[in-house]
């Protein structure tokens, strides 16, 4: 399924839930970020994060669940998001600047992640974030 797919669908699934995305149900926090990299979400992944009902701004991947010792509590169901990387073109030292240079697609790949409230995490790590 590509990126455009799996972005449609769920904002269709939201909508057929009775949940207008665009329109603010939410209570938040701040911006969607990573808990790891503390990194704000950007572009169209900061609509679907906050077009989701947690009021914590932190999400995490299920690797980066298990890493901590955590874990995605059962039956939960994650939220799709986009990454975009861009090729770099700016020429380097062994690059010829006259040559033409080939144009390099940029690479968009989905990572699913978890709102922290979905999440059983360790308790050292829940208490530093209710703060």
């Amino acid at each position: 399924m590509n990126v455009y797919a799996t972005i449609t669908q769920q904002i269709i699934a939201q909508l057929e839930a009775g949940t207008i995305p665009w329109r603010r149900p939410w209570r938040t926090r701040g911006v969607p970020r990573n808990l790891f990299s503390l990194k704000p979400y950007r572009g169209i992944n900061v609509w679907l994060l906050l077009s989701r009902p947690y009021a914590s701004p932190y999400w995490l991947t299920f690797r980066q669940a298990n890493e901590i010792g955590g874990t995605v509590r059962k039956g939960e169901k994650g939220t799709a998001i986009v990454l975009w990387k861009f090729p770099d073109d700016r020429p380097t030292e062994d690059t010829d600047t006259q040559r033409e240079r080939t144009h390099v697609a940029p690479l968009v790949r989905t990572y699913t992640v978890f709102n922290t409230e979905q999440c059983l995490l360790p308790q050292s790590l829940t208490e530093r974030l209710a703060v």
